[in-house]
């Protein structure tokens, strides 16, 4: 067995045990890290965390020994377990995306060098309520020696102005596929007084280039951007500063910034250039929240989407593949998941017109909201099959069956039940 797949199970196994009130995690465990790490960074925000994370641990452990939660578990749990393996050994580095809930907690046992913020948008609704308590528990968390990673797209990296903390900036310019206007509405208004914000561009969501035409609030100078983006068959290539070349082979504009919050944050601590363009190129999205399976001849995408800007920029992705596909959407409410899905009726579904869609799959426990969504959409639902019941197994075969690529998309427990089937573990 990997120590990715007993970290990822001892993981699972706390979380069990923690729920039962059977185990509490001993606050030296955490305090650990401080001890075995030379250095620690944590990952946070809404999108984009086990991606930013897993391609930094991948440049990374080129030059360092690294230790990381690369198996997507943002919890407590998920950042204890790998340690719990070799709770003796030591590291150059210590790696872990953490969700916005535990951060505060995280940080009153371990102080970290770095915090990458990568964006904040809605998201579990019924766990973190409006955005603005997420940003909260993250502003309370930090420390007065932790450099930030920030995100000067974002408009709500204003919201830790006030703090005086070192503070690093990554920028991306405007390229082709960035867009004049907001579907989804997430921070229209300035942080600092309320007025509506004016967009010279955006390359998704609300994060783009801004001004507050009332106060002057606008995008902070950053020291990192990407400029010259071109997107080709499978991915882009990019410069950081109109000087040092890189390449991802993966889609969407949201991919940009999480490779880019990677460079940003291994520049910073001193890896060369040409040592991360090439960990960049080498690295496979076969990790975290998207994972790419082939079954035979079959062409399988797997991706936690679980917020609606997550959705409409995995659909803006898919409008850039001209093969015909499936989609299958597994919308649960189950403990792993939230259990509003208000955030539905947020999704710009517009991208489905312009999808070569041979059929649209409503699975899961809430199947029936995502079907009412897709009825007041334009989509054709002719194309549209909602399963009969919560049980995704005949369809998922159904659909792989019938179809030559697949994108798979939904919450936590319907992505890993699917992973599962697809994998013939069950």
């Amino acid at each position: 067995m990997s120590e990715e797949y007993l970290a990822n199970k001892l993981s699972c196994e706390l979380v069990e045990l923690n729920r039962d009130n059977k185990y509490l995690i001993n606050e030296d465990i955490l305090k650990k890290f401080n001890k075995n790490c030379k250095k620690l960074i944590l990952i946070t925000g809404t999108n984009g965390k086990t991606t930013t994370n897993n391609m930094l641990t991948h440049i990374l452990k080129s030059q360092y020994k690294t230790i990381s939660n690369v198996n997507g578990a943002d919890t407590i749990e998920g950042l204890i377990a790998p340690l719990l393996l070799d709770i003796d050994e030591k590291y150059d580095f210590g790696l872990f995306e953490v969700d916005e809930n535990s951060i505060i907690n995280i940080t009153n046992y371990i102080i970290p060098d770095y915090i990458i913020i990568t964006n904040f948008f809605r998201d579990q609704l019924d766990t973190f309520g409006e955005v603005e308590k997420a940003i909260k528990l993250v502003h309370d968390s930090i420390k007065p020696t932790t450099t930030l990673i920030l995100n000067a797209d974002d408009p709500s990296t204003h919201y830790f102005d006030d703090l005086n903390n070192e503070k690093i900036y990554f920028h991306q310019n405007d390229i082709s596929s960035s867009k004049g206007d907001i579907f989804v509405a997430e921070f229209l208004f300035c942080p600092n007084c309320g007025n509506k914000l004016d967009y010279n561009y955006l390359n998704y969501g609300n994060i783009g280039e801004y001004t507050c035409s009332n106060c002057g609030v606008s995008n902070p100078e950053a020291k990192y951007n990407i400029t010259n983006a071109k997107l080709t068959k499978n991915g882009y290539l990019f410069e950081i500063n109109d000087q040092f070349q890189n390449k991802i082979d993966a889609i969407g504009n949201y991919n940009l910034y999480n490779a880019l919050a990677a460079i940003t944050t291994s520049s910073e601590i001193g890896i060369k250039p040409d040592i991360i363009a090439e960990r960049l190129n080498s690295y496979k999205y076969k990790q975290g929240r998207t994972e790419f399976i082939k079954l035979n001849d079959k062409k399988i995408s797997l991706s936690v989407t679980k917020n609606p800007i997550a959705v409409s920029e995995q659909l803006i992705s898919l409008k850039k593949i001209k093969a015909q596909k499936s989609i299958i959407f597994i919308l649960n409410d189950y403990e792993a998941d939230s259990q509003d899905v208000s955030w539905l009726w947020d999704i710009d579904l517009e991208p489905l017109n312009s999808i070569n869609i041979d059929k649209f799959y409503c699975l899961g426990s809430r199947r029936n909201d995502l079907a009412i969504r897709l009825k007041y959409s334009d989509f054709n639902l002719e194309k549209v099959i909602i399963a009969d019941d919560s049980k995704i197994k005949p369809w998922i075969r159904k659909a792989i069956n019938e179809s030559y690529e697949i994108f798979i998309m939904g919450t936590h427990s319907g992505i890993s039940e699917a992973k599962k089937i697809i994998k013939g573990d069950y």
